[in-house]
């Protein structure tokens, strides 16, 4: 008898398609996910635990992964337990510790990646490019493992790091000077660059939505018509304004 499909919270470009089947998770496949897969087995290869192995396809053509139990902070309102001082830390310690799996891996021949970061933040370092909320499973109250690595590709320590203060900084409450400031210095990245690449990734980021959501994309339709344009912009405003480097680095 086979098992039911329960679809998963949480996605953007794929909301609604992903679903848990017993142990195993079940998502749509594209032209990323050969350079995706080899990237999972180099991580697994590395003994890293903090990411989901890749298990083949299904009868449908879907990506077979092997299912990550845990928390995950997929709520509009962030609960408590993801907004702590050890919360931040170990979510930057988890990306840490995947650059440091991930050195040595060398994509496939032909690979593609979904949507690489601009030219400038593309290194050797291949990286996940998407720490959302979403995308981190808490085991205990800290960050255990990374899923959703659609967006895996080409990166940077600066580029990561951007994402991780968009994303655990800027989009949740506290004091955002001190909480960028923990961030840089857990992950031991210099503050200016990062904050460089903050600024760029906010950018990229609007014209990534944009355009996907002018394709037709539900999910990032969805995310352009609740206002992403002016959140995006007062996000930037204030980092130009309150993030600067000396804050950072005092």
């Amino acid at each position: 008898m086979s098992l039911p499909e329960q679809p998963m919270p949480g996605g953007v470009g794929n909301a609604g398609a992903v679903v848990r089947v017993g142990d195993t998770v079940r998502r749509p496949a594209g032209p990323h996910t050969p350079a995706t897969q080899a990237f999972l087995a180099h991580l697994a290869a590395r003994g890293f635990d903090g990411a989901p192995c890749h298990l083949g396809y299904d009868e449908g053509g879907r990506e077979v992964l092997t299912f990550v139990p845990g928390d995950v902070a997929a709520h509009e309102e962030p609960p408590a337990w993801c907004l702590t001082e050890d919360a931040l830390v170990s979510v930057v310690t988890l990306v840490r510790r995947l650059h440091e799996a991930a050195a040595g891996f060398v994509a496939p021949p032909g690979a593609r990646w979904a949507w690489p970061p601009p030219a400038a933040y593309r290194t050797a370092l291949v990286g996940h490019n998407d720490v959302c909320r979403e995308n981190v499973v808490f085991a205990g109250g800290r960050a255990a493992a990374l899923i959703d690595f659609d967006f895996a590709g080409p990166s940077s320590a600066a580029w990561e790091m951007a994402g991780v203060l968009r994303h655990w900084v800027l989009a949740l409450p506290g004091d955002r000077v001190a909480r960028a400031r923990l961030a840089c210095a857990t992950y031991g990245v210099a503050a200016p660059p990062v904050v460089t690449a903050l600024l760029h990734r906010l950018d990229w980021g609007l014209a990534m939505v944009r355009t996907r959501a002018a394709a037709g994309e539900p999910g990032f339709a969805a995310m352009w018509q609740a206002g992403l344009y002016d959140r995006n912009r007062a996000m930037r405003a204030w980092v130009e304004a309150e993030l600067a480097p000396d804050r950072l680095d005092g």
